[in-house]
């Protein structure tokens, strides 16, 4: 595989890939994105990043849910915090990023800047999520090492986006790409603290930032990409060519991205599902989780003071569903305090690894007094091969307060000429 051949071939697919239609997952991916990120916006986290950005970046715009008046860089940086900090996103599960926050954020950026039209903005998404999937599975399909896999591919996918909307010629897309490659950010030891749902918000902006750069005529070389010290030889030592490249132009890996049926980490998917279906249980003496060995370490520990713990703690979810069935799609609080029922009940709670067990799969067991119940996952809601389905999305959307008429708008195919405007900080299309 010649050197740059990737990043060759994926200027010309921003530049030139044209969809009879854009596919209709696209349009979920955007409803899911504002559900969220409105969600989101409560959080005390964005608050603090917002005031940050209200006295270094402030201008005339206001971010999704929010009242700060900042420019339209710090909106995007904003709002993609805001759709991460629950972990109710959206997945990609070959590359585990999240692909749809960063590229949304960064064309918002635009569209709050000139006219943009649901179509236009859609075909840019869809643009945008592609480079972003392509770009993680070429750099994380054989390993990584440590790096955070939205916020790097992040970055790449806002670019592409943002070039494609703001209708860039080919030299301006592959410097807007090139500059994108040379902000890459972001480890994994950010995870389980603010900082984890940060780094895509820094990949949003500075990925818009590199497509407008290059609209004005910025240039970055392209060996900041590929070449000998750039960001793909800087990830990986093994940068998945063929498996990157297949299909380019013809498929759309990136239409198997899941949204999000839980406000959890990815991991208790399928425990998560297993305890949807059991019947209530009031007398437990005992709840076992068998689970694969990764999801049993990544979920182990029981009790989690923070949100950012509580996302992939096992018995700490398992808990407050069997308690309640409606924490199954409640966000969590920053800060959690366990109640003493909560801690009488993870104390019963066993988790048991199994080598044999994929990810997705899990079986709960349940014992009381009266006897015991069993249920078994092997595809829960939202893994790959069982993704939100557009009513589930919509379900999700209206729970987490989207407006019905937005909702009906961008379902809406005709709609595609309507233009995005925003309007006392919430997204409208007129």
């Amino acid at each position: 595989m010649e050197e740059k051949s990737f990043f060759r071939k994926l200027d010309s697919f921003v530049c030139d890939f044209q969809a009879e239609t854009v596919p209709e997952e696209y349009r979920y991916y955007l409803l899911n994105y504002l559900a969220v990120t409105s969600s989101g916006a409560k959080e005390n986290a964005v608050s603090i990043a917002a005031k940050y950005a209200e006295c270094e970046n402030p201008g005339a715009f206001q971010p999704l849910g929010r009242d700060e008046k900042l420019s339209a860089a710090g909106c995007v940086r904003t709002d993609c915090f805001s759709s991460a900090i629950q972990a109710y996103d959206d997945i990609h599960f070959a590359t585990t990023a999240h692909p749809c926050g960063p590229v949304a954020s960064a064309l918002l950026g635009i569209a709050r800047t000139q006219k943009v039209t649901l179509d236009e903005f859609l075909e840019a998404l869809m643009i945008g999520m592609e480079a972003e999937c392509r770009t993680g599975v070429l750099l994380f399909t054989n390993g990584s090492k440590g790096w955070y896999t939205t916020s790097v591919c992040g970055v790449i996918g806002a670019a592409a986006g943002c070039a494609r909307l703001l209708k860039l010629d080919r030299i301006q897309t592959e410097n807007a790409l090139a500059l994108a490659a040379s902000y890459i950010s972001g480890n994994r030891g950010t995870h389980g603290a603010m900082a984890g749902s940060w780094m895509p918000a820094i990949a949003a902006e500075k990925g818009y930032e590199a497509a407008r750069l290059a609209s004005l005529g910025f240039t970055c070389s392209a060996s900041s990409f590929e070449g000998k010290m750039g960001m793909v030889n800087l990830v990986t030592d093994h940068p998945a060519y063929e498996e990157a490249l297949k299909g380019l132009g013809e498929t759309l890996t990136s239409r198997e991205v899941s949204c999000k049926p839980y406000p959890y980490g990815f991991i208790s998917f399928g425990v998560l599902e297993c305890l949807s279906q059991l019947k209530p249980h009031r007398d437990i003496e005992e709840v076992t989780l068998e689970v694969s060995d990764r999801v049993a370490l990544l979920g182990k520990n029981p009790y989690p003071s923070t949100m950012y713990e509580g996302f992939v703690s096992l018995a700490y979810i398992a808990a407050r569903a069997l308690l309640d069935p409606v924490n199954l799609y409640q966000p969590l609080s920053e800060r959690i305090e366990l109640s003493e029922e909560e801690k009488d009940l993870i104390a019963k709670i066993r988790i048991v690894p199994l080598s044999s067990y994929s990810d997705d799969m899990a079986r709960v067991t349940v014992k009381e007094t009266q006897g015991s119940e069993t249920v078994f996952c092997d595809q829960p809601s939202g893994s790959s091969k069982k993704p939100m389905t557009k009513d589930q999305v919509i379900r999700k959307a209206k729970a987490l307060g989207l407006s019905e008429k937005l909702i009906s708008l961008i379902e809406d195919p005709s709609s595609g000429n309507m233009i995005l405007t925003f309007r006392d900080n919430r997204l409208t299309i007129e």
